[in-house]
């Protein structure tokens, strides 16, 4: 991941900003909604952590995941950081973090898009990162 792709990701999501909204999909699908558009977690295992302790991981009870993905509701939405490369790290303010695991049954997928209102980059483990131009019709 270059360095204009992380300014890529703090542009096009505004960031610093509040997460609105932090949802469990099919699956292990999240959705976070911030002010300028939504980050898709897709396919990747997960853990969120609040500092050193883990609170929910994407194999645990349904009922547990959505309650630590709750956690992020209100708080700001930081970072993208590809520091672990390949794994990524959703960070938010407060320690509270959603951090992505790469599965080799899935190193060819995209695990994170993140959609603004004419903008889509998807996010593919390794730090690789394309974009496409208009989300119109979408």
């Amino acid at each position: 991941m270059t360095k204009e792709h992380q300014l890529r990701i703090v542009s096009m999501l505004g960031l610093p900003a509040e997460i609105r909204g932090c949802e469990l999909g099919v699956g292990t699908y999240v959705t976070m909604r911030v002010s300028r558009g939504d980050l898709w977690v897709t396919a990747s295992s997960w853990l969120i952590t609040d500092g050193d302790s883990v609170l929910a991981g994407s194999e645990d009870d349904r009922t547990e995941m959505a309650a630590a993905l709750e956690r992020f509701v209100g708080r700001e939405l930081q970072s993208v950081s590809f520091e672990r490369s390949p794994d990524i790290d959703i960070l938010a303010s407060g320690g509270l973090a959603l951090r992505l695991f790469q599965d080799t049954a899935a190193a060819d997928a995209t695990p994170v898009s993140i959609r603004s209102e004419r903008q889509r980059l998807y996010a593919h483990w390794g730090g690789h990162v394309s974009e496409t131009g208009s989300t119109d019709g979408e």
